[in-house]
């Protein structure tokens, strides 16, 4: 963890937001920290906030610059509805930082517990489901990097043209 990220210490006094997920009342309520977005590009200011995890993720090989780089922190009681991401060349990576516990991630039919200091990757193009039955905020690192094997410019193309696949909100 960063000393400089301060957004999300003490982040249960933080109001989170409903996700526009279409869920109803039953929904996620969370709360990101965006490094990159596929709309807005990247986030610079959040970057000099978070030296440490700016520096890591500037040297991850394989990272998806033009898709979800953040931290994603979810309120207990969350259910996010399963869904699909449109595209398997890229895996969806989740390092857990606080408030795994009783925190479980559903993809197909395997289901995982988040485990804080520990990452969690699938392949977000299966159907994936969350759900937060524990008792703290749980807060992730959540960045989406290459399938192996994939060029970077098969999902930067894929990225560009696809732009729809994206609504204001996704954060899982």
């Amino acid at each position: 963890r960063d000393g400089a990220w301060l957004p999300y210490r003490g982040v249960g006094e933080q109001p989170l937001r409903q996700a526009n997920d279409g869920a109803g009342p039953g929904g996620a309520s969370w709360n990101a920290f965006f490094f990159y977005h596929p709309f807005k590009g990247r986030f610079d200011a959040n970057h000099a906030r978070c030296p440490v995890t700016s520096k890591t993720l500037e040297g991850l090989p394989g990272l998806c610059r033009r898709e979800l780089v953040l931290f994603s922190a979810l309120r207990p009681g969350s259910i996010v509805p399963p869904h699909c991401g449109p595209f398997n060349g890229r895996l969806r990576v989740h390092l857990a930082l606080t408030g795994s516990r009783g925190c479980y991630l559903r993809v197909g039919t395997q289901i995982r517990e988040w485990e804080d200091g520990k990452v969690l990757a699938f392949d977000d193009s299966f159907e994936h489901q969350v759900c937060h039955a524990g008792q703290e905020v749980r807060v992730v690192l959540m960045m989406n990097i290459l399938q192996p094997g994939v060029r970077p410019s098969v999902v930067d193309q894929f990225s560009l043209t696809n732009p729809v696949r994206y609504v204001e909100g996704e954060a899982d």
